[in-house]
């Protein structure tokens, strides 16, 4: 193999041309390619979702302010001289402001508050008549005591989310890896063909030569001399053909790594795959700890059973608690209406109860836990797919060792066994047909090689898609969130 490779570079690279590895070739991709910014803007988009959440469990403070109001109606008042109420035409201008600080109890659904106000209002019929009201403190609680806890279940599914997504990140870095190697190995390829193809020029011209010669001494066929100057036409319009296709492929791995226009490159052929040892039982066990795939399965199921919670207390018996407890005054200016105040308390009980609905609450019920059955069956169902599948990655990996030695066996055979022929075609001891035979398997041969090297490859990185475990250097995957996030 390596003998193969240098003499491909030989063959297809010149002094001014860029040498690239398949490492190289991946961090381009990681780096400079379009798919790899798609994905760090999907991850992104779940990134910040997610900081949306946390924020939304800390305190909130914000201010609350009316700047003015103005209110011309008529109100119901009480005359204390005539002991009656009476309706009088008002001219009123307030305003207010309110600091405020809220947080969600996120275990019992609740909402707890701290607040502190001052509330303003001037009569303009009646000259100078202003008042002032204060809440210099006030603490309340509300408490949903049977109603759907919405915070709770957020507290489950929001982490396992992010959870997904950073697998999700790690997975389509793993994918891009698979990408590339395909992009890599379409370009090695049509570099061989290239070679291969000059090759073939080059013995062509040179049997075709040989041919003449013995057709001057009657010792070869015209048909035979006919096949040979066709073989040689062909080789050379397999050769345009071939750079073509190079030209194509390289434009394409251009666009895939964002190299520019005008740099020329050639690429080196890697290595065998790592060896791994991994069972498919120990793929399956790496999978279920950090498969996205798996967790987006384990999320449907508890947001099915979060939609069954939500259908079964909303229609039922229902009742809500809030308590307040705090300070309040009014005065005529803003110190009197701070000065000695007094106690301000609060209790409300409220009760919703359900006595006809036509129905409604027993149909979303059951639609929300047959599709919580759906959802199950359906999890189970792909979950099953899912396993298979990386069983029979880990099973085809395993066989990695024995086929690619096969294959650069098979190739060394078949290029010998092509030299051998041509030394044969020149002794006139081997026919056209020989020869051909001999060049299309040395042909096929190489391009077994080449694609079980690439099919390797691919499963290497499709196995880590799996599993999300470094098979290299046996550890978890891991990414730096903040690179993507600057």
């Amino acid at each position: 193999m390596g003998i193969f490779a240098i003499g491909l570079v030989a063959c297809s690279i010149g002094f001014s041309q860029k040498a690239l590895t398949l490492e190289m070739v991946l961090q381009m991709a990681q780096e400079k390619s379009i798919q790899s910014l798609l994905n760090k803007n999907e991850f992104l988009e779940a990134y910040w979702n997610y900081k949306m959440y946390r924020a939304e469990q800390l305190p909130n403070l914000f201010l609350d302010m009316m700047p003015i109001s103005y209110d011309k109606s008529f109100m119901q008042i009480y005359n204390v001289v005539d002991d009656k109420d009476e309706f009088r035409e008002m001219y009123k201008v307030g305003s207010s402001a309110g600091l405020y600080l809220r947080k969600n109890i996120g275990f019992t659904g609740g909402t707890v508050s701290l607040s502190s106000s001052l509330y303003r209002v001037q009569n303009l019929f009646i000259e100078n008549d202003i008042s002032y009201s204060s809440i210099p403190f006030m603490i309340s609680y509300h408490q949903p005591l049977f109603a759907h806890n919405e915070y709770k279940w957020n507290k489950i599914i929001e982490p396992k989310k992010y959870r997904q997504a950073k697998s999700e990140l790690l997975q389509d870095l793993q994918e891009l890896n698979m990408e590339a190697v395909h992009v890599f190995f379409a370009v090695i390829t049509a570099q061989n063909n290239v070679s291969m193809a000059e090759a073939e020029v080059a013995a062509t011209d040179t049997l075709l030569r040989i041919g003449h010669t013995r057709q001057e001494i009657v010792d070869i066929d015209r048909v035979d001399l006919l096949n040979l100057e066709l073989n040689h036409s062909n080789a050379e319009v397999k050769l345009l053909q071939y750079r073509e296709e190079l030209r194509k492929t390289k434009d394409q791995f251009r666009l895939f790594t964002g190299l520019a226009n005008n740099e020329d490159f050639t690429l080196l052929i890697p290595g065998n795959p790592p060896s791994v040892e991994l069972s498919p039982d120990d793929a399956l066990s790496l999978a279920h700890m950090y498969n996205p795939d798996i967790f987006g399965l384990e999320i449907d199921r508890i947001e099915a059973q979060k939609n069954s919670d939500e259908a079964v207390k909303a229609y039922r018996f229902n009742m809500n608690m809030e308590l307040s407890y705090g300070l309040n005054q009014s005065g005529n200016d803003i110190p009197q209406a701070y000065t000695n105040p007094l106690d301000r308390q609060l209790a409300i009980v409220t009760m919703q109860v359900p006595i006809l609905d036509w129905g409604r609450r027993k149909r979303a019920v059951s639609l929300a836990q047959s599709r919580e059955e759906i959802v199950n069956a359906q999890s189970n169902l792909e979950l099953q797919n899912i396993e298979q599948e990386i069983m029979s990655l880990a099973y085809q990996y395993a066989l990695k060792d024995l086929e690619i030695e096969n294959t650069a066996i098979a190739d060394s055979i078949a290029n010998i066994s092509y030299e051998l022929t041509q030394i044969r075609f020149r002794n006139g001891e081997a026919g056209i047909i020989d020869l051909d035979n001999s060049q299309a398997k040395k042909d096929a041969a190489r391009q077994q090689f080449l694609s079980t090297q690439e099919k390797f490859w691919t499963l290497f990185y499709h196995l880590q898609s799996s599993t999300l475990f470094d098979l290299k250097i046996k550890k978890e995957l891991d990414v730096d969130v903040e690179r993507f996030v600057e």
